[in-house]
């Protein structure tokens, strides 16, 4: 076997519990089998029909014929109790929402023919095809310790029903937050205090686009959005203050039932972050001119109050250029790709981006307007990331 080379399994579910139950179950075999796998990467993708993606290598004592048979094994069994309730029309469906999704995703390759319900492939790969911001090797690393924290945790992450999992990926997005760190000349702002203005543009972004949904489907949404479990309402109106200061001081608070899973997130993305510094520096990263927030903004046909204020402006232009915000936003971009795992939807996502802006404001007693004025008219930084649009990496 090639050094750089991976097994792959693909294994397509369509209907989603039983998808979002067999993450967990995949989980669990990557757990006990974990003498027999190397470097696990596990994927979501929808090209062809839902399906995880397992790439990993096969430790060198071991023959990759006996692993994979061993696999295919344990998840043909797994997949042998799902009832496949997949009709013709709902393969046509699916085919619909397949183009929707290649439109918002900007992919241009092939999605169809769609793969039957409970088809299992398997084959070998480098993961050359994927595309990403990062240099294939950066690539790799990443998405390894995602696995791993999945791998490690998926016990605890199977037992949260779905208020509990909503409010998990709330406090992963605020220790997220607090990773915000970003140098304005001998100033260096820190923190969720700074670091929540990243999900109040994602969601301002939101409003914007339901401007152009008709008034009865907006108002269905906007109560969805609205909408709080007892468990997420307890935690804004008892708990939040204080899971701050926890997470302000390095989440020391080991009480808490979850702290298992966010000790592990945290040390995650501390992790992630530096190694996002260090790519920055070596130019492991290439982002493209869409990337570039103030580029796309302005020839955004519609835009909110806050973008048009705080982001269009001169001094945000190379703000969003600058290295520690690019660390942070590859950070934030890291936490969204890790929702969808946790059946985060993007409806949730965005419920969660108004929660934590609103509180987030309140806590501090500092919105978006208190930040311009420090950042003030021009911003000097002399960390200016040079590679946005200028195809280089």
């Amino acid at each position: 076997m090639k050094e750089k080379e991976f097994q792959l399994f693909r294994i397509y579910i369509y209907e989603s519990p039983n998808l979002r139950k067999f993450f967990y179950e995949l989980l669990e075999i990557l757990h006990n089998e974990n003498t027999l796998l190397n470097q696990c990467i596990l994927l979501k993708s929808w090209v062809h029909g839902p399906h995880f993606q397992l790439y990993y290598q096969v430790p060198i004592e071991e023959h990759p014929e006996r692993v994979n048979s061993r696999m295919e094994e344990l998840i043909r069994k797994k997949l042998s109790s799902y009832e496949d309730t997949y009709t013709d029309e709902h393969y046509e469906k699916y085919g619909h929402i397949s183009e929707r999704l290649a439109i918002a995703e900007r992919y241009s390759g092939e999605y169809l023919p769609l793969k039957k319900n409970h088809t299992i492939e398997q084959s070998t790969s480098d993961l050359s095809h994927i595309h990403s911001v990062y240099a294939l090797d950066l690539y790799k690393q990443i998405e390894i310790m995602k696995t791993a924290f999945f791998i490690s945790n998926y016990s605890e992450l199977s037992k949260f029903n779905n208020e509990q999992r909503e409010l998990l990926c709330f406090k992963f997005m605020i220790i997220a937050a607090d990773q915000y760190e970003i140098s304005f000349g001998d100033e260096t702002y820190k923190g969720t205090k700074y670091g929540y203005l990243s999900f109040k543009s994602h969601y301002e972004g939101f409003l914007v686009q339901l401007q152009n949904v008709d008034a009865v489907k907006k108002d269905a949404i906007l109560q969805k959005i609205n909408d709080r479990s007892a468990i997420m309402d307890q935690f804004i109106t008892e708990e939040f203050s204080s899971f701050v200061k926890n997470v302000e001081s390095g989440l020391p608070d080991d009480n808490l039932e979850d702290f298992h899973v966010l000790n592990g997130w945290k040390e995650m993305v501390n992790e992630l972050k530096e190694r996002i510094k260090i790519a920055l520096d070596s130019n492991e990263v290439k982002l493209e001119d869409y990337h570039d927030i103030a580029s796309f903004l302005n020839s955004s046909k519609e835009i909110s109050q806050f973008h048009d204020e705080f982001v269009k402006d001169d001094a945000f232009r190379s703000f969003s250029q600058s290295k520690g915000f690019l660390t942070y936003r590859l950070l934030v971009n890291f936490l969204y790709q890790v929702f969808p795992f946790l059946n985060i939807s993007p409806l949730q996502k965005n419920k969660l981006c108004k929660l934590i802006s609103e509180n987030a404001q309140n806590h501090y007693d500092f919105s978006w307007q208190d930040l311009k004025k420090l950042r003030g008219d021009s911003y000097e930084g002399d960390d200016i990331y040079q590679n946005i649009g200028s195809g280089k990496g």
